[in-house]
């Protein structure tokens, strides 16, 4: 007993240090991710022969030069895109704007962006009029502002940097705004971490005592939590419980074990919604033997009980899809028995959903 209570204050310490270690992380050290597509002129300069007159190249220029003075702060994450694409501000009523807001929102999830931005530009009587819009993923909200510039041709100086600067200040007050939203709402809690499933199969015993006992279904319900991208900690409770009947043994016996696990494991992606997960582990297992001299549903039964400790390797294919989790995979565990350990090898399919 007094090893469970160990265990179990050991697990307790640790999620609590997980929790507090990704709220932080979510509140002070994450970079914003932005996806920047290039601009898109509202002139037409097709037929537009003279170079001096041609503005086409802005449309690849201006975001390059933004995407450029942006890195520098080291506080984005940023993705270009070529498009074209453009990101309306205007609708005729509510309902239509929620379509394009989720259509926009997907986008932005498809890609793991917290921002999307992308703009239009003109020139008349040699003045550049140019307008950024960002869609903000995580509020769901949209921003446009404008900036008009003397600067024409390849080499522009001022004038990227005062919208690069416009595009921080906008990104800060949207994150602010987030901010003030996640407090009263709770969205970053560290709820916000967990993923809660049951897995299933079929285990198979090892060594001596697959001539003593049968194969069982397994059952094994996890909580999942995401210390770190791709990096999880995870606690799970098994329960088994194995026969001999039908086994060649001079009397009738069961044995069921009763496990406790805590492991950390870290996905290898195949793509962003797929990968293999290795996992590695251990806890304590309650193993009751009862064992009936006579026949099975005779009186005269003895049991024993003992607490021993466990280790897990596992390896399993992660397909997530919205905030479900499909996984499927293998799974050795050893129990450390003091006479002989049990040895057992499972393969198991399961589902979570993500909060």
């Amino acid at each position: 007993m007094m090893k469970l209570l160990k265990s179990i204050s050991l697990i307790s310490a640790i999620i609590f240090f997980s929790m507090n270690l990704y709220s932080q992380e979510i509140n002070s050290s994450q970079k914003n991710r932005l996806l920047i597509y290039n601009f898109i002129t509202t002139d037409n300069y097709d037929n537009i022969k003279d170079k001096e007159k041609n503005y086409q190249y802005y449309s690849i220029v201006i975001p390059e030069t933004i995407t450029k003075n942006l890195g520098k702060s080291k506080n984005y994450d940023i993705r270009r895109e070529a498009g074209p694409f453009s990101i309306e501000a205007d609708f005729p009523d509510k309902k239509e704007k929620r379509k394009y807001i989720q259509k926009l929102e997907e986008l932005g999830l498809q890609n793991k962006s917290d921002y999307v931005i992308t703009g239009t530009f003109n020139v008349v009587n040699k003045k550049l009029t140019i307008r950024v819009t960002i869609f903000d993923v995580n509020g769901k909200d949209i921003k446009t502002f404008d900036h008009e510039s003397d600067e024409l041709g390849v080499r522009m100086q001022q004038t990227p940097d005062i919208i690069s600067q416009l595009i921080s200040e906008n990104i800060e007050s949207f994150n602010k705004l987030n901010q003030e939203k996640s407090d009263k709402t709770g969205l970053y809690s560290p709820f916000s971490i967990i993923t809660i499933g049951l897995d299933s199969g079929y285990l198979y015993l090892m060594g001596d005592w697959s001539s003593t006992y049968n194969n069982a279904f397994y059952i094994s319900p996890f909580i999942d939590f995401e210390l770190f991208k791709d990096f999880n900690l995870s606690l799970k409770a098994t329960s088994i419980q194995c026969n001999s009947n039908d086994n060649n043994t001079s009397s009738y016996s069961n044995i069921r074990m009763l496990s406790g696990s805590i492991s950390l494991s870290y996905l290898f992606r195949f793509s962003d919604n797929s990968g293999i997960a290795l996992s590695a582990g251990g806890g304590m297992t309650k193993t009751t033997i009862a064992i009936n001299p006579d026949k099975p549903f005779s009186n005269t039964t003895t049991e024993e009980d003992s607490f021993d400790p466990n280790v897990d390797l596992s390896s399993y294919l992660v397909y997530n899809l919205s905030t479900f989790t499909l996984r499927a995979g293998v799974l050795y565990k050893r129990i450390f028995f003091e006479d002989e350990p049990i040895d057992t090898g499972v393969i198991f399919a399961g589902a979570g959903i993500h909060f």
